[in-house]
């Protein structure tokens, strides 16, 4: 009954950890400014700026189930549900991205999940790390029934 709540608040352990080891490295000073804009070299650059369209098109993966749920609610309440999931959404990817971007800066990897492997430089690294890894799998755990309920009313 809550498995949907306790999957956002997974995922807002990834964020407040993730902003937390930001703001500490940067009251330490041992973050540098990223870069802002990609060098673009030659047409190979230019192409792999269109890697971050899958990115894009999958982040959103849940919004096939909006019509199964809203079949179960009243029609009144639809809008502001959708409203608000797009809303909280949108802010843990964007606030996720721009925290993860900041701490890891030129060396974020594709998966950001993958630069929690290496020792961040503060105190309590590889417990941090854990807690990150772990919380993410649980979330993803948590996530994968409310993505396949169309599938589940289907069969």
């Amino acid at each position: 009954r809550f498995t949907s709540a306790l999957a956002v608040a997974l995922a807002v352990v990834f964020l407040v950890i993730t902003a937390a080891i930001t703001v500490i490295k940067l009251f330490n000073g041992s973050i540098s400014m990223p870069r802002l804009l990609p060098d673009v070299t030659d047409i190979n650059s230019v192409w792999k700026l269109f890697t971050v369209v899958p990115v894009l098109v999958t982040a959103y993966v849940c919004h096939y189930n909006v019509h199964t749920i809203g079949n179960e609610l009243d029609s009144s309440l639809i809008q502001p549900v959708v409203q608000t999931s797009l809303a909280l959404c949108s802010t843990i990817y964007i606030m996720t991205s721009f925290f993860g971007f900041l701490l890891f800066g030129d060396s974020t990897l594709d998966d950001v999940l993958a630069n929690f492997d290496t020792n961040l430089g503060i105190p309590y690294s590889s417990l941090l790390n854990d807690a990150v890894r772990v919380s993410y799998a649980l979330h993803l755990m948590l996530v994968f029934p409310i993505i396949f309920y169309p599938l589940r009313l289907n069969l």
